[in-house]
Order: structure tokens, then C-alpha cells, then sequence
């Protein structure tokens, strides 16, 4: 990983980052065939990883605001696991470039990416529950909370045929729906404040399609298609 992180430098994750353009360019190159947009995305990924940090098994969230805390004269960067800015969106991207490539790289990355995921859900499933403090201010969106971690836990094992994945999407889901019989039925979704909406994003429609795929294989994962 680099020593420091320079204001500007571009980011990693799915949403406005490196796993973004080198999905599309490999998209791209499954129509069409060029080596060029081949070539082009691996080394998107190759910028990507070289920021990657083992002990995190994750990708830092190099923005200057959101998820960085100045110390002395040099920003630590923050480690998300959502679909935006984290390592949801990057294992999504993982897995659609295995599946369009076939190429073990791309396998172990969505690995690493999936490892620091089930680390944040390990109370979770454990407990069956998602957490009740104040200090969590959890939502349930596919953009920045846990229908990231639903999503790409489907489609991993959708892709890996590996039974872990549907296991732990499946608890996750029973803690959701628990979570919200809690709240007087109202899920939390991700705009400011966590009230209800209706977006694909942040909002219902995209928490909805998360429960229609876990119960129906065939429902495409909303935040590679939206």
C-alpha cells in the first residue's frame, strides 16, 4: 500500500472508483472483443490493488472527508465495506469480471472483499440480530448499508456455488426483518436521517429486490444493473 495518501488521488470502489471503470471496460470488451478495454481494465485493477491493505483485507476509502481522521500532518484513510466506497462494490466487481473472464485474480480479490465483509457480520449472524445502539447507526440500503453485504452475498454464491454465502445471507436477512418488526415495520434506508424511500439506491426498491433475489435466483443483483 502507498506510504501516504495524496489529496486527488483516484479512488477505489464500484460507485465512483477504479472496480467502476474497469467493470464497465470489461463489459465493454465482452461485446466487442478489444484487447485494448482488456488490457485497460486489468490495469485499473492493478491501480486498485496497490492500495490494498492485507491486515484489512480491504481497500481504502481514499475520499478527504467521509471515512479519513486527520493525524499530525498525514490522513489514515477509513475502511468500508459498503457497495459505494468499500469492499461490497469491489467483490461485486470481482465476481463479474471472474464471470466474465474466468480469471482466478479477479476470484481472489471478491474473496479478500468478502473476508472483511463476514467480519462485520459475524455478531450479526451469531446474534441473529442487527445492532440496537445508538453508536450504530446502521441503515439497510444497497448503496451504504447492509443490503451491500446481502447483495454480494448472493451473488457469491451464485458465482462460487459455496453454501457459507447463502447461510450467512440468509441470517442477515432474518436480522433485518427483525430489526424492522422493532421498529414499528418502517426499515431504515440511506438518506440522512434513515427515514423510508423509495429509490433503488438508498431506498426501498433496492431492499426489496435484495429479498426478491434471496428468494429467486433469477432476480439480477440491482447495483450491477441499476
Amino acid at each position: 500500500m502507498h506510504e501516504s495518501e495524496a489529496p486527488g488521488a483516484e479512488l477505489c470502489g464500484l460507485a465512483h472508483g477504479a472496480s467502476g471503470v474497469a467493470l464497465a471496460l470489461m463489459e465493454a470488451h465482452a461485446l466487442s472483443r478489444s484487447p485494448a478495454l482488456s488490457d485497460t481494465a486489468w490495469r485499473a485493477i492493478d491501480y486498485e490493488n496497490c492500495w490494498v491493505d492485507a491486515g484489512q483485507s480491504n481497500w481504502p476509502d481514499l475520499r478527504t472527508q467521509a471515512g479519513a481522521e486527520q493525524t499530525s500532518s498525514r490522513q489514515t484513510p477509513g475502511y468500508s465495506w459498503f457497495w459505494c466506497h468499500g469492499a461490497a462494490g469491489i467483490g461485486l466487481a470481482r465476481l463479474r469480471l471472474y464471470q466474465l473472464t474466468a480469471n482466478p485474480r479477479a476470484l481472489a480479490d471478491a474473496g479478500a472483499a468478502l473476508h472483511a465483509i463476514e467480519r462485520v457480520l459475524r455478531p450479526i449472524v451469531t446474534s441473529g440480530a442487527l445492532p440496537t445502539t445508538a453508536a450504530d447507526p446502521w441503515n439497510f440500503s444497497v448503496c451504504h448499508g447492509f443490503g451491500s453485504a446481502l447483495e454480494i452475498l448472493l451473488y457469491a454464491h451464485r458465482t462460487t456455488g459455496q453454501t457459507e454465502y447463502i447461510r450467512s445471507a440468509s441470517a442477515l436477512a432474518l436480522a433485518g426483518i427483525r430489526a424492522v418488526r422493532r421498529e414499528n415495520g418502517v426499515w431504515r434506508c440511506g438518506v440522512p436521517g434513515g427515514g423510508e424511500h423509495p429509490g433503488a439506491m438508498q431506498g426501498l426498491a433496492g431492499i426489496g429486490m435484495e429479498y426478491l433475489a434471496l428468494a429467486d435466483a433469477r432476480v439480477p443483483p440491482v447495483t450491477l444493473w441499476v
